[in-house]
């Protein structure tokens, strides 16, 4: 993976930064920063990561260790106000997607990312953020080891300005045409977490592009401008581009879950026959966008999947018949909590308690778990069922 350098190509004005990443073996140094002090609302939220090796021989980064995969985000971020502050957590596990890089003494490894992708900044205010890195590394001498790296700093967002923010996006808009590979994917990602209303044309035609990372990121612009039209190019990608590899699933994985998300629920007969695709992402990703357009409506068709010979299938199923906010779920559930398979009958435990909050707890045999559950909702059907959680984005 090539160093990257800074977009911006401004100075940068930290309000604090405090590094607290370990040493690993006095070989490695890192940090994380913002590239700004200061954004307008609406802006991409750039931060870095460095890593430095300080020591006297090459050390391999994002290195898999004898059976380990590690390379995980925690963030926080918290927003500072005189009526109290407000937070919120998240985290993003890479599965350990990057290719290894081998890093010489002297030389840092570079790379930014949107907070965006995390996080809606939806207000101005003063803002602090904690991120924490962990991955795994090798060097001649020690092995195989885990390097962990954490920073802590501040950053202001100010009152929105419409006119910088459209100058801002439309220099990133311009950078989709470098032939810089990783200026271009710094624009994807700016794109693919803003979005902006005025580059749903350039959007829309990245959607047909024939690089499939190039349409991933267009999915995902597409699912935050959630208009007919898009609804549309999502639809398309779908049904019209091959699963050659794996940015093609994914990006097919994501326009589903962007259409569930959306609401319309025109779309869910188009959506029904990748439920059975049990092998990728789609089943899941299907199930639950019909769980969402459908609802109540969606029961029937749900609790037949829980019929099916494939086990995923099933399980898919559990988790979608959650996401229905339905009452007739809940009986759907607990018909299902005898299935022959054990992942299978804890889904459908976690569903029926993610709607319910209700448990019982794990001692119970599956006859039994049937018969309290049975039970218990015999007299508890009028309670207000639990909604679930949309997404994996923190709003502040």
């Amino acid at each position: 993976m090539p160093v990257r350098y800074s977009i911006a190509g401004s100075l940068i004005l930290l309000l604090s930064l405090a590094l607290t990443g370990d040493v690993y073996g006095q070989e490695l140094e890192g940090r994380f920063y913002p590239d700004r002090s200061s954004y307008t609302l609406g802006e991409p939220l750039l931060f870095w990561i460095e890593i430095k090796n300080v020591g006297h021989e090459p050390v391999v980064l994002f290195e898999k260790g004898p059976g380990k995969c590690v390379d995980r985000f925690d963030f926080s971020v918290q927003r500072v106000s005189l009526q109290g502050n407000v937070s919120c957590s998240n985290t993003w596990d890479t599965k350990c997607g990057d290719k290894s890089y081998e890093l010489k003494p002297g030389e840092s490894y570079n790379a930014d990312w949107p907070l965006n992708f995390w996080y809606r900044i939806q207000q101005p205010g003063d803002f602090k953020a904690s991120l924490h890195r962990r991955v795994g590394v090798f060097a001649a001498n020690t092995g195989w080891k885990e390097f962990s790296l954490k920073s802590d700093f501040e950053f202001q967002v100010t009152a929105a300005d419409p006119a910088k923010v459209e100058t801002v996006m439309r220099k990133f808009e311009a950078d989709l045409q470098s032939k810089n590979p990783e200026v271009r994917h710094d624009a994807l990602d700016v794109m693919a977490t803003t979005a902006p209303p005025y580059m749903e044309g350039t959007i829309l035609r990245l959607a047909h592009a024939e690089d499939a990372f190039t349409v991933l990121h267009a999915v995902e612009g597409l699912a935050l401008l959630d208009t007919p039209e898009a609804r549309a190019a999502l639809a398309e990608v779908i049904t019209t581009r091959h699963a050659d590899g794996e940015h093609d699933t994914n990006a097919r994985c994501l326009a589903i879950q962007a259409l569930g998300k959306s609401r319309d629920s025109g779309y869910l007969t188009m959506l029904a026959p990748y439920a059975e695709h049990v092998d990728t992402c789609e089943s899941e990703t299907t199930i639950n966008a019909i769980a969402r357009l459908g609802q109540a409506n969606a029961v029937g068709q749900l609790q037949a999947y829980l019929g099916s010979p494939k086990p995923k299938l099933r399980k898919n199923a559990a988790e979608g018949l959650r996401l229905t906010m339905a009452p007739e779920a809940v009986d759907a559930l607990i018909s299902a909590l005898r299935d022959k398979d054990e992942d299978v009958r804890a889904q459908v435990s976690a569903s029926l308690t993610g709607l319910t909050g209700h448990s019982i707890g794990e001692s119970a045999s599956p006859l039994q778990a049937e018969n309290l559950w049975r039970s218990w909702w015999q007299t508890h059907r009028d309670i207000q069922l639990l909604e679930p959680p949309l997404d994996n984005i923190c709003r502040l």
